[in-house]
């Protein structure tokens, strides 16, 4: 309530008082300005304290952490043990699923190694790269392929959040903090244009809000090394460049990528043909920011000598004249053009003459015989590079270029694939529509997803400033184009980045998710279908949804107890007025479902929230996953989770430190019973809190454990106090 007490204040000292003529006013008039501010004050206030408490309530409720409503596991066959194969053949969801994706029913039997297409295990094994999703299995099935993986998020290459992305970046913040190396993403630009996915037209203002807590938040995910891209056009792009420099620093800064994607001229005033990723790192002291990128057109041109090699043989001048007219071809625009210096060939490939001179005037000097004329060669002015030993092996071994005879300056052999590499520039030319296109041949529809961001553009600029290990986070997920770079660059050089996406449209079930389950089968595709079956790769990610902002409304319930009604009725009128204008809604929405609602946590794996659905208004019962809800808060990275003996039971490690035992029951009538229950689980797993396997052990409801180290924590006390702690937000405000 301090802003609108101030601005109150502010109201009765220009409006009321009307201070320029008090110093003049009588005191019958000065004590008509004081009864007038009484009564404004009387009446204001109580309102004020009702919005306030309003106010917080509603900070509240959009700063908890969101419980996790939906958990899948997408993952190829050939992570899957085969003694589950049966269950697979038999399910025909699954099934249906692939051949909605893979287009199952047109692989030829040759294309086989021993059948066609039949539900078999043989066929299973053979096809290790088809992507089985969990959603389509019964939690028995699994929680067997859970237990099946010893060490489950260290096996994940991804993780798909469908969720509003300040709530899934609020929920990360434990796991990730500071372990994020690359942000990549593209946030909606603010035009007003009606076909992007995102709510666009906003004021300047709104909207550089609405992206500084998200681009906030992210920052403090970043590793000290860590570095953050965004994509925008010339609408926001001066105010995103303000908003990076304030949130990064000036000196952590690094410049803007100008992505030239278009050709357009049909605009008024100038007509734009570029956007901009605006680039920035976390702390320039860590991060030197030598950023190599292998050079644009590379493949184009050893093509092009392939083709002049196989044309004209040995004879290297008349390769050397072809290049030159191919190179010639190309407008200066064009990246190709900046490798046209490499116009020369030899048995070891494509190269150009270099300067062969010395850096130290007349260091060396003796003569280098032309190999046709017999003669010296003109020396260089500063004389030669190499000592005359070295010259000669050079000379022997092919690599100095020669003239046609004795009266040019030979030069060094510089080999295109030698130089492959250059510094990362600024200037990228990718024509815009290859990304539909792209997009269209996977979904074998013109334009399934408006606006998608370029594959190649992605793959470029996070195998240049990142490692082949490197953890990347996309906020507006959109269609999954990051989660698709990350796997091509994966497949090209096997490395082992990962992705954390977040995105909150329809289309995250429509488009981003067969997205990476069809780049993880097949590298071709045309009209929806796979063009080659032998590409894919061996992948695992997860996908989390969470409930929404509006969910945590719906599941709200005000109940005052006949013991509260009882009291407020005996209070005398000035504590009633102080309960319902400062506590009501505290006190009254507490034990509500979206609140935390601990005596469900007797049967954990019952919890319900009512989720909205796609359809407007429609709301339908779901089972709330606490077991994924309490490891995110947590922050914990899951070694191993398994079921046994009516315990489900996670094993993991803290993100700041700590080897944890996770206990999930379901609890009788009979506490007695549930203690000697527990008693005994432990003692067959070995576990005794009283010694040092296990640093935190965490479990739902009473218990009688020794516990000396003071190691044992209700599940219910640390489940309420993580996920209404703010602390991490305040920091950032």
């Amino acid at each position: 309530g301090g802003f609108l007490r101030r601005e109150l204040d502010f109201y009765v000292k220009n409006e009321v008082m009307h201070l320029d003529d008090i110093e003049n006013a009588a005191a019958p008039k000065a004590e008509e300005y004081l009864s007038k501010i009484r009564a404004i004050r009387r009446c204001a206030m109580p309102v004020i304290r009702m919005v306030a408490q309003l106010e917080e309530f509603q900070k509240k409720l959009w700063l908890k952490k969101k419980f996790v409503v939906e958990t899948r596991y997408c993952l190829t066959l050939d992570r899957v043990p085969e003694m589950l194969y049966p269950e697979i053949c038999a399910c025909d969801a699954q099934w249906q699923e692939w051949e909605n994706l893979y287009a199952l029913s047109e692989i030829q039997p040759d294309l086989l190694t021993s059948q066609s297409v039949n539900r078999t295990p043989e066929f299973l094994k053979e096809n290790p790269y088809l992507v089985i999703d969990t959603r389509h299995f019964s939690r028995e099935f699994t929680l067997k392929l859970l237990a099946s993986i010893e060490d489950l998020d260290a096996g994940l290459d991804g993780v798909c959040f469908h969720s509003e992305n300040f709530q899934a970046l609020q929920v990360v913040d434990q796991y990730y903090h500071s372990g994020i190396d690359i942000v990549l993403t593209d946030p909606p630009y603010n035009t007003t244009s009606d076909k992007f996915p995102y709510r666009d037209g906003l004021k300047h203002s709104s909207w550089l809000a609405m992206i500084a807590n998200r681009l906030t938040k992210a920052r403090s995910l970043l590793s000290e090394k860590g570095s953050a891209f965004v994509h925008i056009d010339e609408n926001e792009h001066a105010h995103i460049s303000l908003l990076a420099t304030c949130i990064f620093g000036a000196s952590n800064r690094v410049g803007d990528v100008i992505w030239i994607n278009s050709s357009k001229n049909d605009q008024d005033y100038i007509s734009m043909q570029h956007e901009y990723i605006v680039g920035a790192v976390k702390d320039a002291s860590e991060n030197s920011g030598s950023w190599k990128e292998r050079k644009e057109g590379l493949e184009e041109i050893y093509k092009a000598f392939s083709d002049f090699r196989r044309k004209r043989g040995t004879d290297w001048k008349a390769i050397h004249k072809d290049a030159l007219e191919w190179y010639g071809s190309f407008a200066d625009s064009n990246p190709i053009r900046g490798s046209k210096h490499y116009s020369w060939m030899d048995e070891r490939g494509v190269y150009f003459p270099a300067d062969i001179s010395g850096p130290n005037f007349g260091q060396y000097r003796y003569e280098v015989i032309h190999p046709v004329t017999g003669l010296a060669c003109k020396e260089p002015s500063s004389g030669w590079r190499y000592p005359e030993e070295t010259m000669k092996t050079r000379i022997a071994e092919g690599l100095v270029h020669f003239g046609d005879d004795h009266t040019t300056v030979p030069n060094n052999k510089t080999y295109l694939k030698e130089t492959e590499l250059q510094s990362f520039t600024s200037i990228k030319y990718r024509d815009g529509r290859v990304a539909s296109k792209l997009i269209g041949t996977l979904f074998g529809e013109k334009k399934p997803f408006a606006n998608p961001k370029d594959v190649d553009i992605s793959s470029r600029l996070l195998s240049s400033v990142g490692s082949a290990e490197s953890m990347i986070l996309d906020f507006f997920a959109g269609s999954g184009t990051t989660g698709h770079a990350v796997i091509n660059l994966n497949r090209e050089d096997n490395g082992q980045r990962k992705y954390l996406l977040i995105e909150m449209g329809e289309y995250f079930d429509t488009i981003l998710v067969p997205r990476l389950k069809k780049v993880v089968y097949s590298t071709d595709w045309t009209e929806g279908k796979p063009q080659t079956r032998n590409t894919g790769v061996s992948h695992a990610f997860k996908i989390i949804r969470l409930e929404g902002y509006e969910d945590t409304l719906n599941n709200l319930h005000l109940r005052r107890t006949p013991e509260q009604e009882a009291t407020l009725t005996q209070s005398g009128e000035s504590n009633r007025g102080e309960y319902l204008l400062g506590y009501f809604l505290d006190v009254e929405s507490a034990g509500s479902a979206s609140l935390l609602d601990v005596s469900q946590f007797r049967d954990p794996f019952a919890y319900k929230l009512n989720i909205a659905t796609s359809s407007a208004g429609e709301t339908r019962e779901t089972t709330v996953d606490l077991v994924e809800t309490f490891n995110w808060l947590l922050g914990l990275k899951v070694k191993h989770i398994d079921t046994a003996k009516g315990f489900l039971t996670v094993t993991g490690e803290k993100r700041a430190g700590g080897r944890c035992l996770i206990l999930w029951r379901t609890l009788s009538p009979d506490s007695k019973a549930d203690n000697e229950s527990l008693d005994k689980f432990l003692t067959k797993l070995a576990v005794n809190p009283a010694d040092t396997e296990y640093d935190f052990i965490y479990l739902n409801g009473p218990h009688t454990l020794n516990d000396p180290h003071n190691k044992v924590h209700l599940i219910e006390e640390t489940f309420h106090r993580l996920m209404f702690d703010t602390t991490n937000f305040e920091s950032l405000s």
